[in-house]
């Protein structure tokens, strides 16, 4: 890559909407996951080029002085039980534009995510890997959205249904409660703050707007 080219690299990982550019910028989503993170921990990206058509990124973190490291805050209490104010989520989510906009929205608010694409990868992961929350979409696989909730229920604090904009919920209160609510699809970042700050009481389903039957 040539040297001129470079600031390409860190327009791209600022752009607001890279997520939905995922045809066109594959690389772009992962890149500026990447640097928020990096930027939330107090480090520096820098991009350098390489020979050929390839460039190279360094991270620098700061060393942290004795007198800089302070005690963590204490978690938030919901329902009675401690919430750390980072989460661990597991996406199960087999539309890439869904899971884009979950990483990346998520990521920016210092939330770490791992999606996957079928219900199977989401039960063995969840096995291996403790999880906070499950995203998930309401028609993978062959069972039912609450079958898939029950699956998930002893394992993870709170469970968030992935619904489209236009599908009907009968039984509304089925779908709701202090460990479950209904997140409509395309998501949106004002919603995925309203779905966090709704964790301190009963949860609610959002964008309640539909016409097909779930």
């Amino acid at each position: 890559m040539a040297p001129a080219d470079l600031h390409h690299v860190s327009e791209l990982a600022h752009e607001e909407n890279a997520y939905s550019t995922r045809d066109s910028d594959e690389p772009v989503i992962g890149l500026a996951v990447c640097q928020i993170l990096i930027e939330k921990a107090g480090a520096t990206m820098r991009v350098h080029n390489n020979q050929g058509p390839a460039f190279s990124i360094e991270v620098e973190y700061p060393l942290a002085q004795p007198g800089d490291l302070q005690e963590p805050p204490p978690p938030l209490e919901v329902s009675g039980r401690a919430v750390p104010k980072s989460i661990m989520a597991l996406v199960i989510e087999n539309d890439t534009d869904t899971q884009d906009a979950l990483l990346y929205h998520l990521a920016e608010r210092g939330h770490r995510v791992i999606p996957v694409a079928s219900l199977e990868e989401g039960l063995d992961l969840s096995q291996r890997v403790r999880f906070d929350w499950v995203f998930c979409n309401v028609q993978i696989g062959r069972k039912s959205a609450l079958d898939v909730y029950r699956l998930f229920q002893s394992r993870v604090r709170r469970f968030i249904f992935l619904a489209d904009e236009k599908m009907v919920i009968y039984n509304q209160e089925l779908f709701s409660g202090h460990d479950r609510a209904v997140l409509r699809k395309p998501v949106k970042a004002s919603e995925i703050d309203r779905l966090f700050e709704s964790r301190k009481g009963e949860t609610s389903v959002l964008r309640e707007s539909a016409t097909a039957k779930l």
